[in-house]
């Protein structure tokens, strides 16, 4: 029968080679496939849109500007 502290081991071994290769890896590849997303013609407008829902174009201010050409 396996020694429960040797599974133990083996269980945080696992892990730590999870931790060490997969969020790095997840990170590459989120970043690149946003990249890539981004560099897509039909994905601009979508991330154009999403910009703009998170940072709403700003109000212009209510100033009387001189009007230079003539009527």
């Amino acid at each position: 029968m396996i020694d429960p502290s040797a599974f133990n081991q083996m269980e945080k071994q696992a892990t730590e080679l999870l931790v060490k290769i997969l969020i790095p890896l997840w990170l590459i590849l989120s970043i690149s496939v946003s990249i890539w997303a981004y560099k897509s013609t039909r994905a601009k407008v979508f991330w154009k849109n999403l910009y703009k829902s998170v940072f709403p174009p700003r109000e212009p201010k209510e100033s009387k500007k001189k009007e230079w050409f003539r009527r």
